[in-house]
């Protein structure tokens, strides 16, 4: 049998304290995920933010057509973690409005009774969401509270209200798949 060995089960992005990492920042470190996908980033991904929704896809289709265990859990890590980065949501919207994009895709293919299955209805997905959800909110008022005296400052801060209004609009298709499909509200 072949065994798929995934980048995020072993290694950067599992620690949950960084190398010398100050105690006053290890609470931050674990409840916002930015900083463990920003080390996932560099050291396994070569800074590429498409091979690692390449590995979130691979991870999934193999737990969806192969039923593999290792390719959920690698799948669950990732989403997870994502869905904490509340610091990414704000420093790159539209990287993260893509993994909304894919997740959502995910999502509609997985059984209508996935989060009332009793194997799955306490499952990570659901409070992963919520968080993914929250954070996006969060992410959208920064974006929009952004003042600026500078003229030239104007393109950045449009640039940074695109990509933040590109999130939301995934997000609440993503919050609208969930209610349709599954039953599941989530605040927005």
């Amino acid at each position: 049998p072949v065994r798929p060995t995934f980048c995020y089960r072993d290694g950067p992005g599992q620690q949950r304290r960084a190398p010398g990492m100050p105690a006053d920042k290890v609470s931050e470190y674990n409840m916002d995920g930015s900083e463990r996908i920003a080390e996932l980033l560099r050291e396994r991904f070569s800074g590429d933010w498409r091979e690692l929704l390449a590995e979130i896809q691979v991870g999934f289709v193999l737990f969806l057509v192969l039923s593999s265990l290792e390719a959920l859990e690698a799948w669950k890590g990732l989403v997870a973690l994502l869905c904490s980065s509340g610091s990414l949501m704000r420093q790159k919207p539209d990287d993260m409005a893509e993994f909304v994009r894919v997740l959502r895709r995910q999502l509609e293919h997985v059984p209508a009774d996935f989060f009332r299955d009793e194997i799955s209805s306490a499952n990570f997905l659901g409070p992963a969401l919520s968080n993914l959800v929250e954070e996006a909110a969060a992410a959208w008022d920064s974006a929009s509270n952004i003042e600026s005296d500078v003229e030239s400052e104007i393109h950045t801060v449009g640039a940074a209200t695109g990509g933040a209004a590109l999130l939301r609009t995934r997000v609440a298709r993503l919050s609208s798949l969930l209610d349709q499909r599954f039953g599941l509200q989530l605040e927005q």
